[in-house]
């Protein structure tokens, strides 16, 4: 391999790597946070307001869950 393809090889490397970094960052910044369903009784009936949609619920006072996604287990 020459030298100068040898060093886009290295630039692609860097790039492709920086791309995972970028994607992991982003993928941490919507984690879900599974409960168990008694837990999810627990705070309906304790009065909780919840934002229910087709595949998650979101808390809108879940006062020990942050303000992520929930998804019952």
């Amino acid at each position: 391999m020459d030298r100068k393809q040898q060093f886009h090889l290295w630039y692609f490397l860097a790039a492709f790597m920086g791309l995972l970094l970028v994607q992991s960052w982003l993928s941490h910044a919507s984690v879900r946070q599974r409960i168990p369903y008694i837990t999810f009784i627990e705070h309906l009936e304790a009065g909780a307001r919840l934002l229910l949609e087709r595949e998650t619920i979101t808390p809108a006072d879940f006062p020990s869950l942050k303000p992520s996604e929930v998804t019952a287990a």
